[in-house]
């Protein structure tokens, strides 16, 4: 069967940043020094940007394997040739042995390989790739318990996006690129990701009260979920919110830049925002990181992502709080705001540092091995 038949090519968008289609990678020339970002899904392309930064901090070349989709995560980083990207747009791949083989070969080239999304539907591809048994791979578990279900338990070669166990070390990719900050909004700008099964009653309720007080504000619904739409808003306060579901990373990304702060919508009362705190990252916070946007974060959640009252503002499980959150956010001066930003940045830039620096322990210990075999 003719592999490219399951690849396109992509016209390079970026004159210092080369892209090739997949066909190419099997016949293009792995440069020393090189790591291989590997993201087979449709999705955690937040997350690329940040990942090949840390690479490149580090003084490595770094090549990605990604479906067509994921490049436009690249739209404000630096223009680069130490990058490459190789597209893909069909995921039959990871069940043809043929096409495994001729990867095998060219994995054990690069000096580590980060396999960006760790599932346990891959674990034929994981084993027929040998990427289980390479010395030089790196899993980034996005839900930590599925390290039980994938048995792969190597300490430094496990990564997480935050230090939800002892079992894995913290990465958190939330570097997006060269992001100008703005100043605050007259009218102010809020956004939030709709996902499944969170109670969004409280910011409808909230957000009626205060148009009736005549506070100008705007809600900004993104995400790749219906759970919350239009058709869910009063009549009275539907100029209040824009729904842009299903948008490109491209879009997405140029929306962010533009609020000014995030509602993170967590609640212990849902059981599943619970993992939260527990093994899975709101991708909001990492958003929040790297646009330098403040969020409005319920204390139950805060300590976890590093939030509190000078980089965020923080609202608690009583009736009014989310009210007297988000009206504080509309009085906010640009003053005001820019200290959130500021102190928001030295959070951002802490976790940087140790995820960086954790990052140099793991090929440190590739490289260890590496010698001794």
């Amino acid at each position: 069967m003719c592999l490219s038949i399951f690849f396109k090519s992509l016209k390079n968008t970026n004159n210092q940043i080369e892209i090739f289609n997949i066909k190419q990678f099997f016949n293009t020339t792995i440069r020393t020094n090189s790591v291989l970002i590997f993201e087979k899904n449709y999705f955690h392309y937040e997350c690329t940007p940040g990942f090949s930064k840390y690479f490149l901090d580090l003084g490595f070349n770094v090549d990605i394997i990604m479906t067509e989709i994921g490049n436009e995560s690249f739209i404000f980083f630096e223009p680069t040739k130490k990058l490459r990207f190789f597209i893909l747009d069909d995921k039959k791949y990871y069940r043809n042995d043929e096409y495994i083989g001729k990867l095998r070969e060219i994995f054990k080239k690069y000096l580590a390989i980060l396999v960006q999304t760790m599932t346990p539907d891959l674990k034929y591809f994981y084993r027929k790739s040998n990427l289980l048994k390479g010395k030089n791979s790196i899993f980034v578990y996005h839900y930590y318990p599925e390290m039980s279900y994938i048995n792969f338990h190597n300490k430094i070669r496990s990564w997480t996006l935050l230090k939800f166990t002892n079992l894995a070390l913290e990465i958190n990719p939330h570097y997006f690129g060269k992001i100008k900050l703005r100043n605050k909004n007259k009218i102010t700008r809020f956004f939030i990701a709709s996902t499944r099964r969170r109670n969004y009653n409280r910011l409808i309720s909230v957000s009626d009260i205060l148009n009736k007080e005549n506070f100008q504000f705007q809600v900004i619904v993104t995400g790749r979920n219906r759970a919350f739409n239009a058709q869910r808003i009063k009549n009275n306060i539907k100029d209040k919110f824009l729904f842009n579901l299903y948008l490109s990373y491209n879009k997405l990304f140029k929306i962010i830049e533009s609020i000014d702060f995030i509602i993170i919508t967590l609640d212990k009362k849902n059981r599943g925002d619970n993992t939260y705190n527990k093994g899975r990252s709101t991708g909001s916070a990492q958003i929040s990181y790297g646009f330098l946007k403040p969020c409005l974060i319920n204390i139950d959640f805060a300590k976890t992502y590093g939030m509190n009252n000078k980089n965020s503002i923080i609202f608690n499980n009583s009736k009014n709080s989310l009210y007297f959150a988000m009206r504080e956010a509309i009085m906010m001066t640009d003053e005001e705001y820019k200290k959130k930003q500021y102190n928001l940045k030295k959070t951002a830039d802490s976790i940087y540092e140790i995820s960086k620096s954790n990052v140099k322990t793991t090929i440190n210990y590739i490289l260890k091995a590496k010698n001794i075999s």
